[in-house]
């Protein structure tokens, strides 16, 4: 008998948890549906008592002097709030004086308080509440949780759907026959089949151009500029920043130093070295441009080095001798035009004929300061586009 049960229960596990699931809901749902109805009708007792009193209170003068319109007005402005179902006024012999039932379908506890005037019971207010209203959050309330569980079902059961397929295709439940001529060559030499194959080593030659951006005269101008006008600088900066980067495929980052670095990877371009230093040079220009139009500018300093793959930006470039660092100092080398490159980069740049490159001098690396022509016609171009837009 209790195998019988343990193979129903396997057989059945689904519905069985479903049944479960509906029952705890339910459960969950009448619980909440009673806690919420008697928070909410114990707030409306106490509304229609303290309403009544306060009613029976204003109505005392009105009453006393027969002033029945501006009874009448009195209760017909508090057929404004919604919870009263009704509310009236009667004289000691039950006679209706004053009021109205805003909602004749309403049911709704009725409240009563008699109108005192010297010791004297001359009337009484009777509050009638609209129960409908008072009951709405408990219904709410019960909507949203029945919403919010249906979702987490349709979402659990299309984990639960997918989950097998998964678990399949990563743990196959049987392995694939092996052929007749592997069985024989397994028979052969029983320690071939353990022999793990030989996978063709990975080789990725991914390489980047790290340029360096330093901001040579940033501590000057955070002294001599207010903060509004130097914190406007620096974000006309980084809008610059950002845009020579998309124009030339590179990736923006910044160092702990707060030095600036466009990583510009041979995956994305081929040209990867000649658009690193279009970029930096129109950086260069925009900043010329500044100069001339006798705007407060950065000083910048502009190195560039070759970046290997797994070589990443440090968050120190001084600590230790890598890419991001040899190109910092590059930046750092000397306060001239162009772009500091490392020997690698000159090495390669040597016949290329769309840049000029200055010689390495004895305390300075090799400089590219310009392009050809036609580049340096489409740099200025973009140069007024990015002062017309990024830096507006």
């Amino acid at each position: 008998m209790p195998d019988t049960l343990k193979t129903l229960a396997r057989q059945h596990t689904g519905p069985l948890l479903m049944l479960f699931y509906a029952a705890s809901l339910a459960l969950f749902c009448l619980i909440a549906y009673q806690q919420i109805r008697f928070t909410s009708e114990t707030q409306a007792y106490v509304f229609g008592d303290t309403l009544a009193s306060q009613t029976a209170s204003q109505a005392t003068e009105l009453l006393v002097s027969n002033d029945i319109l501006s009874l009448n007005v009195m209760l017909n402005q508090l057929s404004e709030n919604p919870y009263i179902a009704a509310i009236n006024i009667y004289s000691i012999d039950n006679q209706l004086l004053a009021g109205r039932d805003f909602d004749h379908n309403a049911a709704g506890r009725l409240f009563t308080a008699p109108v005192h005037y010297q010791e004297v019971i001359a009337g009484y207010v009777r509050v009638r509440l609209n129960d409908r209203y008072i009951r709405q959050p408990a219904r709410d309330a019960i909507t949203l949780i029945l919403l919010s569980a249906l979702l987490l079902s349709v979402i659990a059961f299309l984990i639960l759907r997918h989950l097998p397929v998964h678990q399949g295709e990563r743990f196959p439940l049987t392995a694939p026959a092996p052929s007749a001529s592997r069985q024989d060559e397994a028979a052969a030499d029983p320690l071939q089949g353990v022999e793990p194959e030989e996978e063709e080593p990975y080789i990725d030659s991914d390489a980047s151009a790290l340029l360096c951006i330093r901001f040579n005269n940033q501590p000057t101008l955070q002294q001599c500029m207010n903060p509004g006008d130097f914190k406007q600088l620096l974000e006309q900066q980084t809008r610059a920043l950002r845009h020579a980067a998309r124009l030339y495929n590179g990736e923006l980052s910044y160092s702990a130093e707060g030095q600036a670095y466009l990583r510009f990877p041979e995956r994305f371009n081929e040209d990867y070295l000649f658009s690193a230093l279009c970029c930096g040079l129109l950086l260069e220009r925009l900043s010329q441009l500044r100069k001339q139009q006798q705007q407060p500018r950065f000083s910048l300093g502009l190195g560039m080095s070759h970046q290997h793959e797994g070589e990443a930006v440090d968050e120190h470039p001084l600590r230790r001798p890598t890419a991001p660092s040899i190109a910092f100092q590059l930046a750092t080398a000397e306060l001239r035009s162009g772009i500091t490159v490392c020997p690698e980069i000159a090495d390669i740049l040597q016949d290329e004929s769309r840049v000029e490159i200055e010689a390495q001098g004895p305390h300075a690396g090799p400089r590219v300061t310009s392009v050809h022509s036609s580049y340096q016609h489409l740099l200025e171009q973009q140069c007024q586009q990015m002062a017309a837009h990024a830096l507006g």
